[in-house]
């Protein structure tokens, strides 16, 4: 799944640097009950962004547009988060926000980012036992912990905060990206007569 390997490419590095340790094995229990947490999450947030927001403001703006504002709109949402700071949220929006919605513009499926945002959530939080997004999920199957620098580890905040992840996930967006340009899968912003045309033709029906 390459949700977990790109979370997996992610803790390899942290370990290479000693900043990810592992002590033993977890709680293999743990693991199994985020499994349904963090398949909802991706569930729930993927309908939301992509496949609400994304594709009223694409409509509206075109891809462009609406793929910055709904990565910075997804990336303000989780300053709500437990430990989460300006750093955190600009990671989660240019990340994952950018990432995710790259994924589903490249397929026009929502199946790929939510199968890319569970598999990212649960190896993080059921896999490599760290926090997910600033949440406590230290419960999963490997006996672990981080440290080092906030800017590589992504301190309290978990991996997500980690320059490592946003490299990496500005790297997969532009792969994402890529294909969707040779899908013909990019929508240009429409002139605003065009879309004053097509509101009166809505309204009218």
């Amino acid at each position: 799944m390459p949700g977990v390997v790109l979370c997996g490419a992610v803790i390899a590095n942290l370990a290479f640097l000693g900043y990810y340790t592992v002590g033993g094995l977890g709680s293999p229990t743990g693991a199994v009950g985020l499994l349904g947490l963090m398949a909802a999450a991706a569930v729930t947030e993927e309908l939301l962004y992509r496949g609400f927001l994304f594709r009223i403001i694409e409509e509206r703006t075109g891809t462009w547009i609406a793929l910055t504002l709904t990565g910075v709109l997804f990336g303000l949402a989780h300053l709500l988060n437990p430990h989460a700071g300006l750093v955190g949220a600009i990671a989660i929006a240019i990340e994952a926000g950018g990432m995710l919605g790259a994924a589903y513009i490249a397929t026009r499926t929502l199946w790929v980012p939510i199968g890319l945002h569970f598999g990212w959530n649960f190896a993080l939080g059921g896999i490599f036992s760290t926090e997910v997004s600033g949440n406590d999920t230290q419960q999963g199957l490997l006996d672990a912990a981080t440290s080092g620098p906030s800017l590589i580890s992504g301190g309290d905040f978990g991996p997500e905060g980690s320059l490592y992840t946003v490299v990496f996930g500005v790297l997969t967006t532009i792969v994402f990206l890529w294909l969707a340009h040779r899908r013909g899968h990019l929508k240009p912003r429409r002139p605003r007569t065009e879309r004053a045309g097509a509101t009166t033709a809505t309204l009218a029906r």
